[in-house]
């Protein structure tokens, strides 16, 4: 019985087995969208590397390619015809926007004429960059983009936020200072939309977060009013404080955690000499 089991396991891992090329957008003397402090290759690359560094802990993703290693131009036909080369399971196109600076969101395409398992792909792998980043849904979409057009394998292009977007924040400066593992909790969101697709039996555990004052949902409650402060060292570019009184006052943070599970948590902060904890 052991010498059959042994090859029957190895076949069946041999079957699941499935590979990815990610295709960073832009490069080289192609920058892509620019904001003050990022330009989109940057970020495309750099969520690249992360998207991979998740799909690699996967003992049933067999290879992760990626059309660029660094900042250098590759050229819409020499990334189709490296993924067609490669015969990849997977094609994903890591892509940020921009318009006008006022306007933010995600969005996730495939081919207009494409597969339906592009289009499963698709609809999959979005819901998963819309709640890591929680920006405005902009909805999944179909595209002629040269390559989800011509690459051979189910294939979608993310658009994932507008790198130029400066209204209620930077999102460039956001990718720039790894804001709340920006770019760790976009590469995880990818990674878990192949999962998903491709019925992998395990999703990579989504590692850490780091949330301050400044996360989206964090608020503060109780019958005083709570004050903002930006005087720098030792309490960082802005502080949120409270004259402390015998009622209760409450600060929360509500952050996405993508993988259900037991977490450590640490709570740090500064105190001064007129404070109390």
């Amino acid at each position: 019985m052991m010498r059959l089991l042994i090859p029957l396991l190895f076949i069946v891992q041999m079957m699941l087995a499935w590979s990815v090329c990610l295709d960073p957008g832009h490069g080289g003397s192609d920058n892509g969208a620019v904001g003050i402090y990022y330009t989109e290759k940057e970020a495309n690359l750099d969520v690249a590397y992360l998207t991979r560094s998740y799909l690699e802990q996967l003992p049933v993703c067999e290879t992760v390619s990626m059309t660029r290693l660094a900042d250098s131009y590759v050229s819409l036909v020499d990334r189709v015809e490296y993924a067609n080369a490669g015969g990849y399971d997977r094609f994903i196109s890591i892509h940020h926007n921009a318009f006008n600076g006022s306007v933010q969101g995600t969005e996730t395409y495939c081919y207009t004429d494409g597969s339906p398992e592009s289009f499963a792909f698709r609809d999959i792998t979005h819901p998963y960059i819309v709640e890591a980043f929680g920006y405005i849904d902009r909805g999944v979409k179909t595209a002629n983009f040269y390559v989800i057009k011509y690459t051979e394998m189910p294939s979608i292009l993310g658009e994932a936020s507008f790198i130029d977007y400066i209204t209620q924040w930077d999102e460039s400066w956001r990718f720039f200072t790894q804001w709340q593992d920006h770019v760790g909790i976009e590469g995880w969101a990818y990674c878990a939309g192949v999962c998903e697709n491709l019925l992998s039996p395990v999703t990579p555990q989504y590692l850490s977060r780091i949330v301050d004052n400044s996360y989206p949902s964090f608020t503060t409650e109780g019958p005083n009013r709570w004050d903002h402060g930006y005087f720098g060292i030792p309490f960082g570019p802005d502080y949120t404080w409270i004259n402390v009184s015998d009622d209760i006052h409450s600060a929360r943070w509500n952050p996405y955690i993508p993988v259900s599970g037991w977490y450590d948590v640490s709570l740090w902060w500064v105190s001064g000499s007129n404070m109390r904890s």
